[in-house]
């Protein structure tokens, strides 16, 4: 009997000592787990923008053999858990928020972040945070971007940010080419030289494509000069890209990106200005009427106007 009393004394001792090594184990890991909170949080109030979630703390909790992360948030100052109330672009949101503090922690042996298509499924207001967030661990890492959306590429433009853009296209046979894309306008003129030139190409096929690449080229000049304006006059994305949306013809969206917003005036100024858009219109639908090398020339001239905004 006195053996059993001293083994239930020696197990009632292992039980506090385990109890005490589970609450020191988890005051280690909450205090492990307080930059990167802080940090998430961080990049969260960044990439949150016009959302009213505010993800209130990160928490690490025991879980079976392992852990889990649980998410105490508040939804317009009331307490909720953050995966059941966020939209979909919102939960992407929150997921780069938790990798990005932990990817690029000092000790980690990676020089280098690959990400694959953060943009997927978040609201456009919130695409100018991301874009910062990128920036911000670019500092110290390389930061690789695999994406389809051009708008992250459209924000890093607009914001002035270094970064090295590239598009990636598998042509016939599989055949892979990169080129640098930092400006979609002047790549688009690249290509409507290219098919003005090329020997090989059907000159029926080369007068359908060409108006296509023109007006791409123009559109996207424009796209760039609206946004510019209107966002850092400090007008909510929303408003803009309801703009943009309403513009439907090359010469609407030429009325966005001048101040004065009279494309007709400005494009009756010069020749060139004329003959381009309106192969934006009339040679969108029939096919182009004049020659291919002037074409791109008017365009060329075209969209130097637009970047030296001249009268």
């Amino acid at each position: 009997m006195s053996a059993a009393v001293a083994l239930e004394e020696q197990a009632r001792l292992v039980d506090v000592a385990h109890t005490w090594v589970k609450e020191q184990a988890q005051t280690l890991r909450a205090q492990r787990m307080k930059p990167l909170s802080e940090r998430t949080r961080a990049i969260w109030s960044a990439l949150r923008h016009e959302s009213n979630v505010d993800i209130t703390e990160v928490v690490l909790q025991p879980w079976g053999s392992s852990g889990r992360v649980h998410f105490p948030a508040a939804v317009d100052g009331e307490e909720a858990a953050a995966l059941a109330v966020m939209s979909q672009g919102e939960a992407n949101a929150l997921a780069l928020s938790v990798f990005l503090p932990k990817a690029t922690l000092a000790d980690s042996p990676f020089g280098f972040l690959m990400i694959d298509d953060p943009v997927q499924a978040m609201d456009p207001a919130k695409v100018d945070g991301l874009a910062r967030v990128l920036h911000e661990a670019a500092r110290e890492r390389q930061v690789i971007v695999l994406t389809h959306d051009d708008r992250l590429a459209e924000a890093v433009r607009r914001l002035g940010l270094p970064a090295t853009m590239l598009q990636v296209t598998r042509d016939l046979r599989s055949v892979v080419s990169v080129r640098e894309t930092a400006d979609e306008a002047r790549n688009l003129l690249a290509d409507a030289l290219t098919v003005a030139r090329d020997p090989g190409m059907d000159d029926t096929v080369r007068r359908h494509v060409l108006p296509t690449l023109v007006r791409g080229s123009i559109e996207s000049r424009c796209h760039s000069m609206y946004f510019n304006r209107m966002l850092r006059a400090g007008v909510p994305r929303v408003e803009v890209d309801a703009g943009w949306s309403r513009a439907q013809t090359t010469k609407s969206k030429v009325a966005l990106a001048l101040s004065s917003g009279d494309a007709g005036i400005w494009k009756r100024a010069r020749p060139h200005r004329n003959r381009a858009l309106d192969i934006c219109a009339r040679g969108h639908h029939q096919g182009l009427s004049g020659d291919p090398l002037t074409a791109v020339d008017d365009l060329r001239d075209t969209l130097a106007d637009l970047e030296a905004h001249r009268g």
